[in-house]
């Protein structure tokens, strides 16, 4: 029998019970020393904060009395909450690490997630571009304004490594070599590799740090060290890369689908027809724009 959606509020809900969430924060505190990601680190957290919630709604009031039934039906109502695979594939890994590190650390006899079967989640590939797309969306920023020329350098970048975004938004100035064409790109568990440049990404990341990237900087305060800037504030761009890449789309002409990710700079084998979605414009903008269509706005700003 599975749980009632209303009586776990997965969403919103936290324990205050210490004798749960002491060891989680001690978990955390390890994650934390061994120098895994921030974002690794915040969505483990977040797993963590629906188990307990949910051991609260079951009145588990010790992390020893949970066995491998409460797991079970704490998948079960993960599935009847809405949650996908991806995410309950994540919920249940992280309560496995968990009380395996509860096991190690000699707070529990015993690790009741020892036998708990993690379901993989399916590999979704994401939206695949033509090559005549790529080139469509290479060209929508507009090069002779600051903006423009930083965010063309960004999707060069992409295109050229297909470097994950959080790998792009991580890199700075010290990391890029444009002498040889290369980059050097800290990916996860913090590994280092060495990326070759295209010579588009080298000629636009050459005229973004000569250009564009002095525009960004703070006047009166040493320019940060990151690579890409946004405000003249300088501040870094981490929760701006989250945009579609198709606000690009100016123009009905370009096909582009939604929901493009920088992956999607390096497929480019053909897309199904059903993927063929044109970015939706308003009637406001419609009425402001002489030609009809939406018109062309920075991909960051």
């Amino acid at each position: 029998m599975t749980d009632s959606k209303k009586d776990v509020p997965f969403s919103s809900g936290r324990s205050k019970n210490a004798a749960l969430t002491g060891p989680v924060d001690e978990f955390l505190a390890d994650l934390r020393a061994r120098k895994l990601s921030p974002q690794t680190t915040k969505k483990r957290k977040d797993d963590l904060r629906k188990l307990l919630v949910y051991l609260d709604a079951r009145s588990v009031e010790s992390l020893a009395d949970v066995d491998l039934k409460t797991l079970e039906a704490y998948r079960f109502a993960l599935v009847d909450h809405g949650y996908g695979d991806s995410s309950i594939e994540s919920a249940l890994r992280a309560a496995s690490l968990f009380f395996r590190f509860l096991e190690e650390r000699g707070h529990l006899f015993e690790n009741p997630a020892r036998r708990l079967k993690v379901p993989k989640a399916p590999v979704i590939m994401g939206t695949v571009l033509t090559e005549k797309e790529i080139r469509q969306l290479l060209a929508q920023p507009d090069v002779t304004r600051p903006r423009g020329l930083r965010d063309r350098a960004i999707l060069e970048v992409l295109y050229s490594t297909g470097m994950r975004r959080g790998e792009a938004v991580a890199l700075s100035v010290f990391d890029v070599h444009l002498d040889e064409a290369t980059v050097k790109v800290t990916g996860k568990g913090r590994k280092q590799r060495l990326l070759p440049l295209g010579k588009h990404a080298v000629k636009y990341l050459r005229l973004y740090m000569k250009e564009a990237r002095p525009t960004f900087c703070p006047k009166l305060c040493p320019a940060p060290d990151a690579l890409w800037l946004v405000q003249p504030t300088g501040s870094d761009l981490y929760y701006l890369f989250c945009v579609d890449l198709t606000c690009f789309c100016a123009d009905e002409s370009v096909p582009l689908a939604l929901g493009v990710s920088p992956l999607a700079l390096r497929l480019l084998k053909r897309r199904a027809a059903s993927c063929r979605a044109l970015t939706p414009t308003s009637p406001r903008s419609r009425r402001s724009s002489p030609s009809g269509v939406e018109q062309a706005r920075p991909l960051f700003v």
